[in-house]
């Protein structure tokens, strides 16, 4: 069984490296990207233009420090952007 959670600072490259590999790209990188670092600095919820984007992870239940999977929930900026002028609220960030 596995659970999923907002991502923590200290698992920045973890889950840049499940990032990176479910868009192909190579996940043997040295260095942290500025994603990683990002987790690393204020955990899995991110500034955004319009509100915060969430990094969730999930971790099997006998191994809960271990990062196996990757889930992005962020707000839908094109629909955001069309509507604004009819949310007072949104717009002002």
């Amino acid at each position: 069984m596995a659970r999923v959670r907002l991502a923590g600072p200290g698992e920045g490259p973890a889950v840049e490296s499940l990032a990176a590999a479910a868009l192909g790209m190579d996940t043997g990188v040295d260095a942290p990207g500025s994603f990683a670092a990002a987790i690393d600095q204020i955990g899995g919820r991110l500034p955004l233009s319009h509100g915060s984007g969430c990094a969730l992870v999930a971790c099997a239940d006998n191994a809960p420090d271990e990062v196996i999977g990757l889930a992005y929930v962020c707000p839908p900026i094109q629909l955001i952007d069309a509507y604004v002028d009819m949310v007072p609220a949104c717009s002002s960030g």
